[in-house]
């Protein structure tokens, strides 16, 4: 069986300038936009383009295309989903198209955008630090590939689920050529989409991740006003431009997984001829 998420979301949101603008603009939070504006979404600050993408989001989350051996089943699924291998795992696709966009526009920046999604922090130290690729020995701005084994081996007594690693939904950093450790951490979001539970502890440990409380912030649908009628058409001015590319391409790999194409055809090889009986 196998399970792909994608979003329409991600697509549109991956792009803007807000989210892939490089050192050289050299934005902060509050920032309208250093470099000349070109167009709409420049204008828009950090919290601004987060909340646009939170609403984008909450009301498209991923969609979940199922593949099986037997056939092919595909379906939108609930914004929390029960995982169809283990029931007790859920998935929030909600939260996986914010995930996804912005894991785009950082690999669309090979690592240099200002927005950091899902970082996780050693918080046995002072302050906290973030566990990131390293190259000659030396941190990177790309997130670290094996995060649980350097927890594992670097903080002493580690036990899984104590609060001894926390994943900030986003990290927005002054310099995005450089990793986002405190002296480099502009704001700290968590995102709570409706249904989810907020976490004192968790926001308290943002804030020690941030270096204050007034750096680390809240997003959900009311102080973004999702529901607004405003936002809803700036959520719909993104979208049309990639709504009938996205949708052509979802059709193809629909397509594909319920007629998988045929092998190519490899011309039989012929069946050698024995010599006659020799009389």
């Amino acid at each position: 069986m196998t399970n792909r998420t994608t979003s329409p979301c991600a697509a549109a949101m991956s792009g803007l300038s807000v989210f892939t603008a490089d050192s050289s603009d050299a934005l902060h939070t509050g920032c309208k936009n250093c470099a000349p504006v070109e167009s709409p979404e420049q204008e828009l600050t950090d919290r601004e383009a987060l909340c646009l993408l939170f609403c984008c989001c909450n009301a498209n989350p991923s969609k979940q295309i199922l593949a099986e051996i037997s056939g092919i089943g595909d379906f939108v699924v609930p914004p929390v989903a029960t995982d169809l291998i283990n029931p007790k795992k859920a998935i929030d696709f909600r939260q996986q198209c914010v995930s996804d966009a912005l894991r785009d526009a950082n690999r669309l920046t090979k690592y240099q955008s200002r927005f950091k999604p899902e970082i996780s922090y050693n918080m046995s130290t002072n302050p906290p630090s973030p566990f990131m690729h390293r190259d000659g020995g030396l941190d990177t701005t790309e997130p670290s590939r094996n995060w649980i084994t350097r927890a594992r081996t670097e903080i002493p007594n580690f036990t899984a689920g104590a609060g001894l690693v926390r994943r900030p939904d986003v990290v927005v950093v002054s310099n995005p050529a450089q990793p986002p450790i405190q002296s480099n951490i502009d704001h700290v979001y968590e995102m709570k989409f409706p249904g989810d539970r907020v976490n004192k502890r968790q926001m308290e440990a943002y804030a020690e991740i941030a270096g204050g409380e007034e750096k680390a912030s809240l997003l959900n649908a009311e102080n973004c006003g999702c529901d607004e009628e405003k936002m809803k058409q700036k959520v719909q001015a993104y979208l049309p431009q990639v709504k009938p590319i996205w949708q052509e391409v979802e059709k193809s790999i629909l397509q594909a997984l319920r007629h998988p194409a045929p092998p190519p055809w490899v011309e039989p090889e012929p069946i050698p001829v024995p010599f006659p009986p020799i009389p």
